[in-house]
């Protein structure tokens, strides 16, 4: 059986494979981002975070996170407004956020 290569040459299978598991991050990805019901993301958006984020959903949710935290407040002429959902985002993105400072040594154990 001839193996059919796309552009990247990869086989057809190989690339359906690819962007079922892409789908079905994205997918995740809402659900995380509590897209369900009013969202705040297109599906453009969902994508670009994840490839921005290397495909990896915990990147991406924790990038998705902190723009919704950007502030939503809602502020009328008349001086009513919205209390803003900043700090409900911005604690929902710790969740996901990398430890980029790896673990730290004990000051006894280094001989001090």
């Amino acid at each position: 059986m001839k193996r059919v290569e796309t552009e990247t040459g990869r086989s057809l299978q190989e690339e359906e494979a690819r962007q079922l598991e892409r789908r079905e991050k994205a997918e995740r990805l809402k659900l995380i981002l509590r897209e369900k019901g009013e969202p705040f993301f297109s599906d453009e958006e969902i994508f670009f975070l994840l490839g921005e984020a290397g495909w990896d959903v915990k990147r991406a949710a924790y990038e998705g996170f902190l723009r919704k935290a950007e502030d939503d407040a809602l502020r009328l002429p008349s001086g009513l407004g919205a209390a803003s959902g900043r700090n409900y985002w911005l604690g929902l993105a710790r969740k996901y956020r990398e430890n980029l400072g790896g673990a730290m040594e004990r000051s006894e154990l280094r001989g001090h």
